[in-house]
């Protein structure tokens, strides 16, 4: 589907994600994603409507979406430029690994549990990523926090443009 108001919003987020990045370090922001995965999985697991299953799911998205493309960063930053193929290569063998195993594992726990068993087994798999990525990764791009960020400007043009 090719609807340019969701095109937009990509590109918008993908500028912002990139600002935020250079102000705040990759580093930060890929920890910040699996945390925000991890909460998102567990408020999933607590929803009682659609509505609230939904907003936590997305919730849960964007947290994905902040680990995924910050893991490509800093695979690029970390990478002695002779073995960029190669770290880039793991990294998305790895993503499309734990995908295909999702789906089977998805399938056999909704065949003897509740779709709420899904969000619970991302729980101790975010906590670990998050500690592990606190822990383990060392911030190696260089940051600009020279720049000031006019949070409500961005929010209004976000907010503009996602309407």
């Amino acid at each position: 589907m090719d609807n340019p108001s969701l095109r937009f919003n990509k590109h918008t987020y993908t500028f912002y994600n990139w600002k935020i990045r250079r102000y705040f370090g990759r580093v930060k922001i890929y920890t910040y994603g699996f945390a925000l995965f991890t909460v998102g999985s567990a408020l999933t697991s607590l929803g009682t409507n659609p509505l609230e299953v939904i907003i936590f799911r997305g919730v849960q998205g964007v947290g994905a979406a902040l680990v995924f493309t910050n893991s490509i960063a800093i695979a690029t930053d970390s990478a002695p430029r002779n073995q960029l193929g190669l770290f880039l290569g793991i990294n998305q063998i790895a993503f499309r690994a734990g995908a295909l195993l999702g789906l089977t594992l998805s399938g056999l726990i909704l065949s003897f549990l509740d779709w709420r068993a899904l969000f619970y087994i991302n729980i101790p798999i975010g906590i670990f990523g998050t500690i592990w990525a606190h822990r383990s990764l060392k911030e190696t791009a260089l940051l600009d926090t020279d720049r000031h960020i006019d949070w409500g400007v961005s929010l209004f043009f976000l907010a503009s443009c996602s309407a």
